[in-house]
């Protein structure tokens, strides 16, 4: 019994293996085809999709449908509702209250300002801006540097759109990095550190030439030799241990039978 159970599964699994394969074989554009002759295609559950994300754009010399194609990427790729609207130039920085008044639940703002940075995040008030002057500054005015600029822009709207929407949250519930709000942090342990968020701050920081120190037992500094000093009893012995001239000679026999 259990062999013939062994061997149904080892069907099964061949069979998935193999239609997998033989669906990663056909071409893109006929797989639509096939679902739909197999499945009826796709429609989307009326009952889904709640709130909407916002791109404000509020400049002039990045090319509207730049913006577009980062919203229509995220549209295709995370069935969010996400929408560009044009925004007039204003003077400051966003707040909730204008968000909120878009019809947006989270909005980034692109704009053009000689002041700001090229990217700011504010989570808790759900909004991030993209400066294209401080992107552009940075590029030359060649076919290339204005590619590279559009390129750009749309790489840091995605980086401020994952940021406005909480990708600095921990894999881990309850911590402080999934506030939403300030109040938020009343219920979580602020002093705690979160491995998942440690771990990714420790390679950006890699990145900027910014490393941790390396802690190890004074035995092994010894050992490595770049140990300080002994300052007690035991550090001394430890380094007397390590430094301590053998009594006997090494020797090195000779056998025979291995070493022929």
């Amino acid at each position: 019994m259990k062999q013939l159970v062994f061997t149904a599964l080892v069907l099964v699994t061949l069979c998935t293996v193999a239609a997998t394969n033989t669906v990663k074989r056909i071409p893109p554009e006929k797989r639509g085809e096939i679902y739909m002759r197999k499945f009826g295609g796709f429609v989307v559950d009326p009952r889904s999709g709640k709130g909407k994300i916002g791109i404000v754009n509020a400049q002039k010399a990045v090319a509207a449908n730049e913006i577009a194609q980062v919203a229509a990427n995220i549209r295709k790729n995370l069935r969010y509702a996400i929408e560009v609207r044009e925004g007039r130039p204003g003077t400051g920085l966003p707040t909730m209250d204008e968000v909120n008044k878009s019809g947006f639940n989270v909005a980034v703002f692109v704009v053009e300002d000689q002041s700001l940075p090229a990217l700011l995040a504010a989570p808790e008030e759900r909004w991030a801006v993209v400066n294209v002057s401080r992107i552009k500054s940075e590029t030359n005015d060649d076919v290339l540097g204005k590619r590279l600029f559009a390129l750009r822009t749309r790489g840091e709207i995605k980086r401020a759109l994952a940021l406005a929407c909480g990708a600095g949250c921990s894999s881990y519930p309850g911590n402080l990095y999934g506030a939403t709000c300030a109040k938020e942090l009343d219920t979580t342990d602020v002093d705690a550190t979160i491995m998942d968020i440690a771990q990714r701050c420790g390679n950006w920081l890699a990145k900027i030439g910014v490393t941790p120190e390396r802690r190890v037992m004074y035995l092994r500094a010894v050992q490595e030799g770049w140990a300080p000093q002994p300052t007690n009893e035991f550090q001394k012995a430890v380094w007397q241990k390590v430094h301590s001239i053998p009594d006997k000679p090494i020797t090195i026999e000779f056998d025979p039978k291995k070493d022929k």
